[in-house]
């Protein structure tokens, strides 16, 4: 495999459509891809492609994010993470949904993601989502319901470089309520859906304000609960049922001031 080495710059993730396997793992480096290095991420892009353009710009950004997703939650520092980066959903096995999707694979430490133009907020924010999967359970094993585990992936973004974590979804939330569902609801893995934007939308935005609020002990502590024993743990944990923290987000996106948040 021919590879080229450099030190490459950050990357961004937020098109909510995006998923996490245990079993299925990538396919493994050819001559059909170029590897870039970060401190702890290596970039295969195909030749002479968008991705492989945009390859130090997206370093940087996932870098960033690395950092950062370790300091929110207090995580130790884990492995190196493989970033498969396609040109379109059909050059995936098995093909993706979108050319805005990705998987990650924590057991292996990889990511597969679509990567085409434009580098936007939505590409940096699939990107990031599918790396905080890897992230995340690297150091804290799997999370017990689905929307634990989409969520908080999109919870804890870095907005260093794009509006793609807690200001956006704050704004979201408040903009979009009549389509919130409703927690009890997304907590259960049997109405769980992974093609609903909403769904991922709603489940990063009330965990992004349980972390600001209360930091990152106490929801360490309800990742791990189940959809049967959610609503038992969250009052266990933090005081109050989870209709009394369903009102306190919705009172506190809808006191901010979301003049700066980009629609998406």
């Amino acid at each position: 495999m021919r590879a080229e080495r450099g030190w490459l710059v950050v990357l961004a993730a937020a098109a909510l459509l995006s998923g996490c396997e245990q079993v299925y793992g990538p396919t493994a480096p050819s001559r059909e891809w170029q590897a870039y290095d970060t401190a702890r991420f290596t970039l295969f892009t195909r030749p002479a492609t968008f991705c492989e353009s945009a390859a130090a710009s997206l370093g940087e950004v996932l870098e960033d994010q690395y950092s950062y997703a370790t300091s929110a939650l207090h995580l130790s520092a884990g492995p190196r993470i493989s970033m498969f980066l396609y040109n379109s959903r059909q050059d995936v096995t098995p093909v993706l949904p979108s050319d805005r999707s990705g998987v990650a694979f924590p057991e292996t430490n990889a990511v597969h993601a679509v990567c085409v133009a434009p580098l936007d907020d939505n590409l940096k924010s699939l990107l990031l989502h599918e790396a905080n999967h890897v992230v995340m359970q690297n150091a804290l094993g799997r999370p017990g319901t689905s929307f634990v585990n989409e969520g908080l992936a999109s919870a804890v973004m870095s907005e260093r470089y794009g509006l793609i974590g807690p200001t956006f979804l704050y704004g979201w939330t408040d903009r979009n309520r009549s389509q919130v569902p409703r927690l009890a609801d997304l907590v259960d893995d049997a109405k769980w859906s992974s093609s609903s934007d909403v769904g991922y939308k709603s489940s990063a935005s009330f965990l992004a304000f349980l972390l600001d609020r209360d930091g990152p002990d106490p929801l360490r502590q309800l990742y791990y609960a189940r959809s049967a024993d959610f609503a038992a743990r969250s009052l266990e944990i933090y005081g109050r049922p989870l209709e009394a923290l369903e009102q306190e987000w919705l009172a506190f996106v809808g006191g901010r001031d979301h003049s700066s948040a980009r629609v998406r």
